[in-house]
C-alpha cells in the first residue's frame, strides 16, 4: 500500500535535491568567476605595486641624494661654525656660563661682605670688651682707693681723738 502523502513527499525531495545540485553548480561557477576576477585584480595590484616600488625607489634615491647633499652642507656649516642650530646651542652655553659666573661673583661678593661684617663685629666686640674691662678696672681701682681713703680718714679721726686725749 502506498500512502498518498508519502508519494508527494518523495517527489518534493527529489525536486529539492535537483535544486540543491543546481545551486551548488551555480556557486561553483560563481566561485570560479570570483577567483578569476580576484586573480586578475591581484595581478593588477601586483603590477601597480611594482610600478609604485620603482617610483618609490627612484624618489627614495632622489631623496637620499638630496638628504646626502643636505648632510654635507650641514657638515660644512658645522666646520665653519655657521650652522644655525650650532650657533643657538653655543649661545645657550654662553648664557649658562655667564649666569654661573655671575652667580659665582655674587656669592664671592656676599661671602666677602659677610667676612668683612664678621671681622668688623669681632673688632667692635674686642674694643667693647677692652673698654668695658678698662672701665671695670678703673671702677674697681676707684672703689679700692675710696675704701683706702675712707679707712685712712677713719684712722685719722681715730688718731686725732687719741691725740686730743693726750694733749
Amino acid at each position: 500500500m502506498t500512502y498518498p502523502s508519502l508519494s508527494c513527499h518523495t517527489k518534493s525531495r527529489s525536486k529539492s535535491r535537483r535544486l540543491q545540485k543546481l545551486e551548488k553548480a551555480k556557486l561553483k561557477l560563481a566561485a570560479k568567476n570570483n577567483t578569476q576576477d580576484h586573480s586578475l585584480k591581484r595581478n593588477a595590484a601586483r603590477s601597480r605595486s611594482r610600478e609604485n616600488q620603482s617610483l618609490n625607489e627612484q624618489s627614495k634615491n632622489k631623496l637620499f641624494e638630496y638628504e646626502d647633499e643636505g648632510i654635507k652642507n650641514e657638515r660644512v656649516m658645522l666646520e665653519q661654525g655657521t650652522h644655525p642650530e650650532y650657533k643657538r646651542l653655543v649661545n645657550q652655553l654662553d648664557i649658562a656660563k655667564y649666569e654661573k659666573l655671575s652667580r659665582a661673583r655674587h656669592t664671592r661678593d656676599y661671602e666677602r661682605q659677610a667676612v668683612q661684617q664678621l671681622f668688623d663685629a669681632r673688632k667692635r666686640q674686642a674694643w667693647d670688651e677692652f673698654y668695658n674691662a678698662k672701665k671695670n678696672l678703673r671702677f674697681k681701682l676707684v672703689r679700692s682707693i675710696q675704701a683706702k681713703i675712707a679707712i685712712t680718714e677713719q684712722e685719722i679721726k681715730h688718731l686725732t681723738k687719741k691725740c686730743e686725749l693726750y694733749l
